[in-house]
């Protein structure tokens, strides 16, 4: 097991700077298009799952529950998981409680007024959506066997920390754990290119999603 100080400095490596619907554009390109092909072909079971891979204070799972349930979709069984490296981080998550200046930045203002509540200085999400995200603490170099199977991953930013081997080995997990046809959202700079030629790459807009081979 990593020492408690190793752990320490590779909390301090990873940046847990996050916003609200961070870099807007998948959020789009999942509400225009990708939601309606994974509804359409998940409509007999009524079941989505998701997985924010890097799920720091909880904005982008907490995002995910907001822009699903804005699709029409709070009868439906929803399964968002979060997790991250930090226990400490997941805790903030777990509260689901932000600093105004934390809400101020890719929220907008109907959301807020929607989905959370005055906390004191802060703003706290109200209990129906954080009971959507269950958060659990995980190292992406660990086997990936018993996740999933996920209709979309979010693993955006994480891989810069990692050697190619790992890499490699993530990516190639992330895609055991899909559902065929599911997707992987990664960072706008990020593609699976030489790591895992699998995966289809389908531009929705202004977003890249990484699909996984139908079977």
């Amino acid at each position: 097991g990593a020492s408690p100080l190793r752990q320490k400095v590779v909390e301090a490596m990873t940046t847990h700077e996050t916003l609200f619907f961070r870099d807007g554009t998948p959020f789009e390109g999942l509400k225009s298009e990708i939601l309606a092909q994974l509804t359409e072909r998940q409509k007999m079971t009524r079941k989505l799952s998701f997985w924010s891979a890097a799920a720091s204070s909880g904005q982008e799972a907490y995002s995910l529950a907001i822009l699903l349930l804005e699709a029409g979709l709070a009868t439906w069984n929803l399964n968002i998981l979060g997790t991250d490296l930090s226990a400490a981080i997941l805790e903030k998550a777990r509260q689901g409680r932000y600093m105004q200046l934390e809400m101020n930045r890719g929220l907008p203002a109907v959301h807020l007024v929607k989905y959370f509540e005055r906390d004191g200085l802060d703003w706290k999400i109200k209990d129906h959506v954080r009971k959507m995200v269950r958060f659990e603490q995980f190292d992406l170099r660990k086997s990936m066997a018993n996740k999933g199977p996920f209709d979309l991953i979010f693993c955006r930013n994480v891989l810069i920390y990692f050697d190619i081997p790992t890499k490699k080995q993530i990516r190639s997990e992330e895609h055991t754990s899909l559902r065929p046809g599911g997707y992987l959202v990664l960072g706008s700079a990020e593609s699976t290119l030489n790591l895992d030629e699998a995966y289809k790459r389908v531009q929705v807009g202004r977003a890249m999603f990484y699909q996984a081979p139908e079977n």
